[in-house]
């Protein structure tokens, strides 16, 4: 829905993103595995998607904020894949000597819903 994108080539321009499953796909932040992810978070640190989930629910947020105005495209598009590309808990993977040990852990939990909800 709504705008295109283009990136500059060469030799013209090229569609940045020629359906809409693609455009999810690579909003799919939280979906994929994230390099602390593939190398078992071995410093024992929080997960990648742990530091970005704070920028991204503000992202969201200014979008949701916005939906009546310049934004409706953006927000048409996330709305019904919210729950997809905001998940709700992840399960974090670390690797320990010789096993790993998984847990689930709280990512977006309630705050999108919260933050819809503040605005």
């Amino acid at each position: 829905p709504g705008r295109r994108r283009y990136l500059a080539h060469g030799d013209g321009l090229q569609p940045l993103m020629t359906d809409d499953q693609s455009l999810a796909s690579s909003l799919d932040v939280f979906g994929g595995e994230l390099t602390c992810c593939r190398l078992g978070h071995a410093d024992g640190g929080i997960c990648d998607r742990e530091s970005l989930m704070l920028p991204v629910l503000g992202l969201v947020s200014e979008i949701y904020r916005k939906r009546n105005e310049d934004r409706a495209d953006a927000w048409e598009f996330l709305e019904p894949i919210l729950d997809d590309l905001f998940p709700r808990t992840f399960e974090f993977v670390q690797e320990e000597g010789d096993g790993e040990t998984r847990t689930h852990r709280v990512l977006f939990g309630d705050l999108v819903e919260a933050a819809m909800y503040a605005v």
